[in-house]
């Protein structure tokens, strides 16, 4: 019982939904946030299981391999039986081994949860400006046709939100749109991710795993930040998106998917290409029809109409609808939000958390403090840089907060520290 209890308050230190599940699949412990997020009173939720939970193509391989390595899962929420929040849910899971005093294996998952768009929300892509409609218009180009689209720009610009609008406007919108984060994917498993595998391949292979290539046969790849690929994983996806064939890890059947590719960076490519840190032949594969999305402070007239939309998202999230005053809409203008539409989002979410009555005053934003750099010339690493560093400051070097807020895993933001040259421990004890 005492190592449950510390289990529990282990648990309460994390801000957002977090829970255990055990080597049965079974949920062991969930902290108040994941019952607040679903409007839980009294229920046990101890001994659920996962897959009565939680929707996914294979529930079990996917928890097995989870627990073999860590990563993230997307899935859809069930809410149990007695949830006041009792529509579904879709489901971002963070999850990494844990073990107890008697090394039971168990799995800890910290969850983002965000509404199940429905066909009738056709505007995720919002905004009127000049700029941003130039590049709605090639994307609906880019969807009519089959050729590979290279999605570029700034992190935090919606690349993510284009590569659904390219799927849902194209010939394959009622097959798969799966996304694959090039961040997370460790080279030893990397052909297992992307090609699957058969059972006994290696070490917890438990079962046979369909790979991300033959789920998303008939739909769209979308690979996200490609740019951070390995070399050595690079010529494996280039013969597979030449031929469209591959084989599982440990099989000997060669199999065929047909798939869209849709690509995005946050980096030059070309630069990539010319250090050699990025195959020229897979570039040009891929990059057939770029695409570069403007920064949010190139397109601030849709400031107004883009916090709006994305106050409705997180309505489910706050408990309540907001709303913003017209002087907080001009306060918004004074700022260039160097981590773009991600930026926007957390900072409205904050300060719905501060207002009161479901309107967001000027007084609720708390915009971070920028000195001289209106009249510096500054790149767009520079950028991302200080966005980082000051998020960094903001969380008191915690660098799991300033990934669950970059939308990034850990050790992404580990790699892109050691680039930039920024100490956050220094920040954290400075």
């Amino acid at each position: 019982m005492s190592n449950f209890l510390e289990l529990q308050a282990s648990i309460e230190t994390h801000e957002g939904p977090f829970l255990v599940i055990n080597g049965d699949h079974r949920i062991v412990a969930v902290n108040q946030a994941f019952r607040r997020t679903l409007g839980l009173n009294g229920q046990n939720l101890n001994g659920y299981r996962f897959e009565d939970m939680f929707e996914s193509d294979n529930p079990v391989s996917e928890l097995a391999d989870l627990r073999y390595k860590g990563g993230r899962l997307d899935v859809n929420l069930l809410p149990p039986p007695g949830a006041k929040r009792a529509q579904r849910l879709r489901a971002r899971l963070r999850a990494f081994p844990l073990s107890d005093d008697h090394a039971v294996p168990l799995l800890g998952a910290a969850l983002r949860l965000a509404p199940i768009e429905t066909n009738a929300d056709q505007r995720r892509m919002i905004g009127d400006s000049p700029g941003f409609l130039a590049v709605r218009e090639q994307l609906l180009r880019a969807a009519a046709s089959e050729i590979p689209v290279l999605l570029q720009g700034e992190t935090g610009t919606g690349k993510e939100v284009a590569a659904d609008f390219i799927h849902k406007h194209s010939q394959r919108a009622n097959a798969p749109l799966i996304t694959v984060d090039c961040t997370t994917l460790a080279p030893d498993l990397f052909e297992s991710e992307l090609f699957g595998h058969e059972r006994g391949a290696f070490t917890g292979a438990s079962g046979d795993k369909r790979g991300l290539f033959e789920i998303a046969d008939g739909g769209t790849l979308f690979l996200d930040e490609i740019g951070e690929m390995p070399l050595a994983m690079q010529v494996k996806l280039l013969r597979a998106l030449e031929t469209g064939r591959f084989r599982r890890v440990g099989g000997t059947a060669t199999l065929k998917s047909n798939v869209r590719i849709v690509c995005a960076t946050n980096r030059s490519l070309l630069d990539c290409v010319h250090y050699g840190h990025f195959r020229g032949d897979l570039y040009y594969r891929i990059a057939t029809f770029p695409v570069t999305l403007p920064p949010l402070r190139d397109r601030k007239e849709d400031l107004a109409e883009l916090s709006e939309h994305l106050l409705e998202q997180s309505s489910s999230l706050l408990g309540e609808q907001h709303t913003l005053s017209p002087e907080a809409v001009d306060k918004l203008q004074t700022y260039d939000f160097p981590g773009n539409v991600r930026e926007l989002r957390n900072l409205l979410q904050r300060a719905a958390t501060m207002s009161v009555g479901g309107i967001i005053t000027a007084r609720d934003l708390e915009l971070p403090h920028h000195e001289g750099v209106e009249e510096e010339e500054v790149s767009l690493e520079d950028v991302e840089a200080r966005y980082i560093n000051e998020l960094l400051h903001r969380h008191n070097g915690r660098r799991a907060e300033v990934a669950k807020v970059l939308s990034i895993s850990e050790r992404t933001l580990y790699r892109k520290l050691k680039r930039f040259g920024i100490n956050d421990k220094q920040i954290a004890t400075g």
